[in-house]
C-alpha cells in the first residue's frame, strides 16, 4: 500500500515526491500477472511498456533449510532458540538470515555478524559443558539512501534527512569491513586503502561539486 512500510509514513510521502521529480510512476497495490520481453501486464489488464524489468521478490530461505527439516513452520527459515540452537536439534546452530529468531528479527548484516560471534562462544560453552547465553540483538538506526538526491537516518521516531548524511552509509561500511580485515595487518591495510579510495571516488561522482550543491550539503532537516 505504501513505500518503506516498516518505517514511518512520512518517509513514504517524501520518497514519493522525489520519485515524481525524477519522472517515476508508482503502481502500488497492483498485482503483476505477466512479464514479457517488452511489457509488464497488471491484473486489471493494463500493460506497461518495459525494455528492462528488474524483479525483486524479497528474501527467501534456501531449499536446504526445508529439505533438512530445520525449517518446519512454513516460513522457509529455521526457527531457533534464544541461544541460536535449532528448535529441531540443540546440537545444530543457525545464524544470520537463515535463522528465524524468537519475536522476529530483521535480515540485517550487523545482526548476522553479532549472531556469528555469539554462536561461536556458545559452541565453545557447549563443548566445555558451560551454560549457553542468549543472543541479544542490538538496535542500530537504519540509513536509507535515495541516490544522490537524499539520505534518511531513522532513529526511532526521529527521521533526519539530507544529502550531507550520505557519507554515513559509506562510513558504516568501512567500519564493518575494517573489523573483518583489520588494517593493522599488511593485507588488511592495503584493502582498507583501496576501499577508502574507491568510496571517495564514488561519493565524488554521485555528488557533483557545484556551488549550489556545496551550499545545500549542510541542509539537514527533521521530518515529522
Amino acid at each position: 500500500d505504501r513505500l518503506l512500510p516498516q518505517h514511518s509514513s512520512v518517509l513514504d510521502q517524501v520518497v514519493r515526491v522525489h520519485c515524481r521529480s525524477q519522472g517515476v510512476t508508482l503502481h502500488l497495490g497492483a498485482k503483476v500477472t505477466r512479464v514479457g520481453p517488452r511489457e509488464v501486464e497488471l491484473a486489471g489488464g493494463d500493460k506497461l511498456r518495459s525494455h528492462l524489468t528488474i524483479w525483486t521478490g524479497g528474501a527467501k530461505g534456501p531449499r536446504l533449510l526445508e529439505e533438512s527439516g530445520l525449517a518446519f513452520d512454513g516460513t522457509g527459515w529455521a526457527p531457533v532458540r534464544p541461544t541460536l540452537q535449532a528448535e529441531v536439534d540443540p546440537e545444530i546452530f543457525v545464524v544470520g538470515d537463515a535463522a528465524s529468531f524468537p519475536g522476529g528479527l530483521s535480515k540485517r548484516a550487523y545482526h548476522a555478524q553479532a549472531m556469528g560471534e555469539r554462536c561461536a562462544r556458545n559452541i565453545l560453552c557447549q563443548r566445555n559443558g558451560e551454560p549457553l547465553e542468549p543472543f541479544e540483538p542490538a538496535s542500530r538506526p537504519p540509513i536509507i539512501t535515495f541516490g544522490d538526491i537524499d539520505t534518511f537516518v531513522v532513529i526511532e521516531d526521529l527521521i533526519l534527512a539530507g544529502r550531507a548524511l550520505a557519507p554515513l552509509k559509506e562510513l558504516v561500511y568501512q567500519l564493518v569491513m575494517a573489523k573483518l580485515t583489520p588494517p593493522s595487518r599488511p593485507d588488511g591495510a592495503l584493502r582498507f586503502a583501496n576501499r577508502v579510495a574507491r568510496s571517495t571516488r564514488q561519493l565524488a561522482m554521485t555528488n557533483p561539486f557545484t556551488a549550489a550543491s556545496l551550499l545545500s550539503l549542510p541542509d539537514v532537516r527533521v521530518l515529522d
